[in-house]
């Protein structure tokens, strides 16, 4: 493993610094430099968690705690691998784990694209994404009560993003025969890059359209500056072969633990 498949503390700020312009609302300082980041329209623990805090320490478990009943939300802290087994071992049968897998791209490891392009893909920098984009995010699913979610809540907190000092966003929609089908985003913050929001348009999906935008934004995050790009996602799923096949490597399976 080199270098750029590292995922270091910097990626982890860097992370959570870039969707202060995105998802999360905002972030507290806790005890002993802990962070507690939060999202006022999404309930998802995955926008609503501690960083850099250890729940087996009292202060930083009631800091946390105090926040999450703030939001009325469940604690619920971000913790690295190398942690997991001695925090676990530590709460015992009051809290449970779910686990990610991060993944980093560089130009190193990126795999030549030899994907038919069927997409016209058309990127944005605004802050705001397009119409387009949204449409596509609240069609992502047959269940329409995932794509109501959606709809209700992720939609309207990128409606209000603004961006803060430092961080860039890049916004893509992919379109096949002119009807919007594709969208992700990227956003960067110096020489850290992220990649979110990735979807296709349920209906429309299993025709490679994911992939092939995940390619142009991987190719437009490397180009625009970014020493390497990194996503989170569920593992062991075609999701993740999706981003291997790609050129992003497997660098490290956080948790979530929720107490």
């Amino acid at each position: 493993m080199t270098s750029s498949q590292l995922l270091t503390n910097e990626h982890i700020a860097a992370n959570f610094e870039m969707q202060l312009s995105g998802y999360y609302s905002g972030v507290t300082t806790g005890p002993d430099g802990c962070f507690y980041y939060y999202s006022d329209e999404i309930p998802s623990l995955s926008w609503n968690h501690s960083v850099l805090a250890d729940p087996s320490v009292a202060s930083h478990s009631e800091f946390v705690l105090k926040q999450a009943n703030l939001m009325d939300r469940q604690a619920t802290f971000f913790v690295r691998e190398d942690d997991l087994e001695r925090v676990m071992s530590a709460l015992g049968d009051r809290a449970s784990v779910a686990r990610e897998r991060w993944m980093i791209c560089s130009k190193e490891t990126l795999l030549a694209d030899s994907t038919e392009n069927s997409l016209d893909v058309v990127f944005s920098h605004d802050p705001v994404p397009p119409q387009d984009y949204c449409q596509v995010l609240t069609s992502l699913f047959d269940d329409e009560a995932l794509n109501d979610r959606f709809r209700d809540f992720y939609v309207p907190t990128l409606r209000r993003s603004k961006l803060r000092s430092g961080t860039t966003v890049c916004h893509a929609v992919g379109y096949f025969a002119g009807e919007p089908v594709a969208c992700g985003s990227f956003y960067r913050k110096n020489g850290f890059a992220g990649l979110y929001s990735v979807g296709t348009v349920a209906s429309k999906q299993k025709r490679g359209f994911g992939q092939q935008i995940s390619v142009a934004l991987t190719q437009a995050a490397l180009s625009s500056g970014a020493d390497d790009i990194f996503l989170q996602c569920v593992i062991g799923t075609h999701v993740e072969r999706l981003y291997a096949s790609i050129g992003y490597v497997s660098a490290e399976m956080p948790g979530l633990i929720s107490i």
